[in-house]
């Protein structure tokens, strides 16, 4: 079985930086606050629940495979952009690497008059 700090060390080996240490008064365990940048908040607790804005949580089964896990929390990720533009760019590489989403560059050209 999987433990909350084989899954932050693993983010951490593919790039996810910033993550903090929080205790979580009303669980009384440690929490991950995982840095998504996005609108939503994302923290992961020691049981393996995943907690967001709007008292949301979701359980993440701790006894599948590592790999599993970490994509489960990049669709958990994906989950707290709702919509927006902004978000953690280390969080949208983890799902390229993973192969979950496919990045596209585009450039525009703007006509300016002096």
């Amino acid at each position: 079985m999987n433990t909350v700090q084989d899954v932050i060390k693993q983010l951490c080996i593919l790039g996810i930086r910033g993550i903090q240490v929080e205790w979580d008064e009303d669980k009384g365990m440690l929490s991950y606050a995982l840095n998504t940048r996005a609108k939503s908040e994302l923290h992961l607790l020691e049981d393996f629940t995943v907690k967001g804005r709007y008292d949301y949580s979701a359980k993440i089964d701790p006894d599948q495979a590592l790999d599993f896990i970490i994509k489960d929390l990049f669709w958990e990720f994906k989950g707290c952009i709702h919509g927006r533009d902004f978000y953690s760019s280390e969080w949208m590489e983890l799902g390229v690497k993973l192969g979950l989403v496919e990045k596209k560059v585009t450039t525009h050209t703007a006509t300016e008059y002096v």
